[in-house]
Formats: C-alpha cells, sequence, structure tokens
C-alpha cells in the first residue's frame, strides 16, 4: 500500500497517480482522500489505456468534476459532504455554547456515498 502527499492539487495527484501505476501496473484500487486529486488520477488512467473499471477509485467531496467523472464510469464513488448543513449546525452549535447551554463533543452533519446509481441527485 502506497500513500502519497498531494495537498489536495489535481497536478499532485496526477504526479501520485503516475507514480503509483508505474511502480504498480496492476494497481486494482485507489482511494483520494479529497476530490481535485481524483481528477489528476483520471486523466493518468486515460493516458496509460486503462478502461472504465479497471481501477476502483474513490474520491472524498463530490465535486462536480467527480459526480461526472462518476456518471462517465472513471470514478467509481465518492463521499459527499454537506457543506450548508456543516456551516449551519456549526452556527447553532456555537450559539448555544455561547449561552451557556450543553452541547455534544461532536456533532454529525452526515455524508452520502456518490455512485453511478444516484449521481444524478448530486449534478456533475
Amino acid at each position: 500500500m502506497s500513500k502519497l502527499e498531494t495537498d489536495c492539487a489535481q497536478d499532485k495527484g496526477l504526479t501520485a497517480a503516475q507514480d503509483m501505476l508505474t511502480a504498480n501496473p496492476n494497481i486494482t484500487a485507489i482511494y483520494a482522500a479529497c476530490g481535485p486529486p481524483v481528477l489528476g488520477l483520471v486523466q493518468v488512467l486515460k493516458t496509460q489505456g486503462k478502461k472504465q473499471g479497471d481501477v476502483i477509485v474513490v474520491g472524498f467531496d463530490a465535486l462536480p468534476d467527480e459526480v461526472a467523472q462518476i456518471k462517465a464510469g472513471w470514478e467509481t464513488a465518492s463521499v459527499a459532504q454537506f457543506p450548508a448543513k456543516i456551516g449551519s449546525m456549526g452556527i447553532a452549535t456555537l450559539y448555544r455554547a455561547v449561552k451557556g447551554k450543553k452541547v455534544p463533543k461532536n456533532v454529525d452533519t452526515g455524508t452520502a456515498l456518490v455512485t453511478k446509481a444516484n449521481a444524478d441527485q448530486f449534478g456533475g
């Protein structure tokens, strides 16, 4: 298993993907902890002659360009967060804390796994 830093940047994701696929041409799955590196990875898969589905690709963020790659079959899935919910629940929790009310240590704002089956719900 390899772990390469991408700083959540598409160009660094491209370089990391090239390095991983060069060192491990038979790799079967790659996970990126944020969306832009996945887009670089998809570029590399295409230039190296891979086909959709040859490598399981899972990202995090479900950015519109990622959703488009999911629909196209290059990205298998991505984890979507809900920024508006994160903001509103964060403000509500902060408000309760400032008022001296008890607040939970962790506030779960939820996620969703975006796949080809539900990608239309997430744009792209």
